[in-house]
């Protein structure tokens, strides 16, 4: 049988013997610690899965703006397309006016009549002359003709006048002058287009 013998003081003594305080003390220090670096930790995760996700918004949203101003370009195509539409039908319809005019003018005209001018004008002017005339665009409706004419006949202008009224498509049709120089009769006429068109 051996026996051990200690001769440190009884203070400095460790061995078989436990201070309680002291080590709760350390045990709720480590803990503290411990939670300290848990709780940093986890907040380095979530800030590095926060800075995934934000840099992951940005592509998207710089995907985003990219089909953003292709729809914005399409839409600006879509507006110019169509503004060029209606310009264009404007004109298809001013063209068939003024076709359909023609048409009438030529087909009232008696074969004696020579027409050396032809004016339209848009709009549709009141009887009598009152207010401006009115301004002529690209794309505007004729609504008043302006006709001159010579015609070795005086009876062939009543005759175009009154073929001119039968057409249907004038308000008013006046005979502004008439003179006569040798043997032919030069007239002007004002011809009112009815409201419409038609």
């Amino acid at each position: 049988m051996s026996y051990k013998v200690n001769f440190l003081p009884p203070h400095l003594q460790v061995e078989g013997v436990y201070d309680i305080p002291r080590l709760v003390r350390t045990v709720a220090l480590v803990g503290c610690i411990g939670v300290l670096v848990l709780g940093y930790g986890v907040f380095l995760g979530n800030l590095f899965l926060a800075r995934i996700q934000l840099d992951r918004l940005k592509q998207e949203k710089e995907r985003i703006r990219v089909h953003v101003e292709e729809a914005r370009a399409v839409g600006n195509e879509r507006e110019r397309l169509e503004q060029a539409l209606h310009e264009i039908q404007k004109a298809e319809a001013t063209r068939l006016a003024w076709s359909q005019l023609l048409r009438a003018v030529a087909s009232s005209c008696p074969a004696e009549i020579r027409l050396s001018h032809l004016e339209g004008l848009p709009g549709v002017a009141k009887p009598g002359g009152e207010g401006k005339e009115p301004q002529s665009t690209p794309f505007s409706k004729p609504g008043l003709l302006k006709i001159r004419g010579v015609t070795p006949s005086f009876v062939s202008i009543g005759v175009f006048q009154r073929n001119l009224t039968d057409t249907g498509l004038f308000k008013e049709v006046r005979l502004v002058k008439v003179g006569s120089e040798k043997d032919l009769h030069a007239f002007e006429m004002e011809v009112f287009l009815k409201e419409g068109g038609r």
